[in-house]
């Protein structure tokens, strides 16, 4: 029996100016600690299955096309499994956050896109939640300012898959 084509889905979210100023700064960015909802799956999907992409659009210093340099990590986001709730913190990652940081050779350059797969090996039930969260930041005019955030899976459990 083969897969139904419709079951592909794709869900992106662009988040932007949802963190606060630093001390001494006006700039936004997005702020350590916040997890931002991206998508609701419909059914039961496989994690590994899954493709995740995030695209830098802005430095928190300006809206003008910036880059951040490679190095010390400052900048970590991944996504989560966030169970039938999309309203707290939790521990289970469905990618690696080395695949959306700063410490890649090269750096992280605005708008470009990181992708990996998923590494969960917890499949997401229907109704759950799919964060974007934000495990480190820099304040100020070193940080992230906006991301385009994008997930791509397929969803329910079909007997095989042509």
């Amino acid at each position: 029996m083969a897969f139904p084509s419709n079951n592909a889905m794709t869900q992106h979210t662009f988040l932007t100016h949802v963190g606060i100023g630093d001390a001494g700064s006006s700039h936004t960015f997005l702020s350590t600690g916040t997890y931002w909802p991206v998508a609701n799956v419909p059914g039961v999907v496989d994690v590994t299955g899954m493709e995740f992409a995030i695209a830098m659009l802005a430095e928190a210093a300006t809206t003008v096309t910036q880059d951040l340099a490679s190095g010390a990590s400052t900048v970590e986001l991944t996504f989560f499994d966030m169970g039938t709730t999309a309203t707290k913190a939790t521990t289970n990652p469905l990618a690696g956050a080395d695949a959306f940081s700063n410490t890649a050779a090269g750096g992280y350059t605005a708008h470009e896109a990181k992708k990996t797969a998923g590494t969960s090996t917890t499949d997401l039930d229907a109704d759950d939640w799919i964060n974007l969260g934000v495990i480190a930041n820099a304040t100020g005019v070193a940080g992230v300012g906006a991301v385009l955030a994008g997930v791509n899976f397929v969803y329910g459990k079909p007997g095989a898959i042509n």
